[in-house]
């Protein structure tokens, strides 16, 4: 899952030289890194399903 966020992040930097990479990753990585604060927050729910998905046992 990161390595494909990374990817975009390196791609994006060829796009735009001028922007750090650091932050190209921030970006990428940014839904990734709100979706715990806004568990804690009570804006998303999640449950723990066992056997749901092949995955994960994540459900909405």
């Amino acid at each position: 899952m990161f390595l494909g966020q990374y990817g975009v992040a390196f791609g994006a930097k060829r796009a735009a030289p001028r922007v750090g990479l650091g932050v190209l990753i921030l970006a990428a990585q940014w839904a990734d890194l709100l979706w715990p604060i806004l568990l804690l927050t009570g804006v998303e729910r999640v449950a723990f399903t066992p056997g749901i998905t092949a995955m994960n046992p994540l459900s909405s």
